[in-house]
């Protein structure tokens, strides 16, 4: 019976093989910190989080909110339009038009009524995606 290990061609394929998911790895790694600027990354709470969603009563927002309460996230959604559905345990819902004319206002405007209730905000960063 001939043994498969014992063949050159197969050695050599299976040590490219081998050599090449460490390199993979070993470029995954070197990539992660690179983009962290050579930092270990923290690990995520999600728990410890608060995010603010203009626009979270429907379409697409409605779908980032229920992704982000399914991890636990608090989010606060600012809309105009009162949401057609039960809101989960750690969202809350604000009724406020934030389609402000003046753009730099805006971020102004969400922080203005979230401080008086969210004592601990430090905003990470504000992505509003209404035009």
């Amino acid at each position: 019976m001939f043994n498969f290990l014992n063949s050159p061609i197969i050695t050599a394929l299976l040590s490219a093989l081998i050599g090449s998911l460490v390199l993979y790895y070993l470029q995954t790694k070197l990539s992660e910190r690179v983009i962290n600027n050579f930092q270990a990354s923290e690990t995520w709470i999600p728990e410890n989080e608060l995010v603010l969603l203009t626009g979270g009563s429907g379409g697409i927002g409605k779908q980032i909110m229920e992704d982000l309460s399914r991890k636990k996230v608090r989010v606060v959604i600012l809309d105009i339009n009162q949401p057609t559905f039960e809101l989960p345990e750690n969202v809350t819902f604000y009724q406020t038009d934030t389609v402000i004319s003046e753009i730099s206002f805006r971020p102004k405007h969400c922080f203005s009524i979230l401080r008086p209730h969210f004592h601990d905000i430090s905003a990470q960063f504000l992505l509003n995606s209404q035009s």
